[in-house]
């Protein structure tokens, strides 16, 4: 009898432990205001898409493979997800220094005969 009161109370010695240990952790991961402004968290953005070709493909943003920390303007066809390069980052450069684009848009523009 007393071999099994023993084991029980390590038994409940240990669970008690254990919770306790569990609900630290938990206390440690909660979301508080400190957390929120020490820059532990970041948005992330999608990149901007334009839609061209009545909607048969469309351009975005893509970090350069040729060059680092560039970026270039990516075609890909919408029904085959086949990628090409629509401007690539070379020629997305002044002063020999890649130009960063954060938004883009085309414009069509038509000309009228008189």
């Amino acid at each position: 009898m007393k071999n099994i009161l023993k084991a029980l109370l390590i038994i409940v010695f240990l669970l008690n432990n254990h919770i306790g240990h569990a609900q630290s952790a938990v206390k440690d991961n909660l979301l508080t205001l400190d957390r929120i402004y020490s820059g532990e968290f970041g948005q992330q953005y999608e990149r901007d898409i334009q839609w061209i070709e009545n909607g048969e493909a469309y351009v975005t943003i893509e970090k350069s493979v040729v060059l680092e920390d560039a970026d270039e303007l990516v075609r890909y066809n919408s029904a085959t997800q086949e990628k090409t390069i629509f401007v690539d980052s070379e020629s997305l450069q002044a002063n020999n220094k890649s130009i960063a684009i954060k938004s883009f848009f085309f414009s069509l523009q038509t000309v009228q005969k008189f």
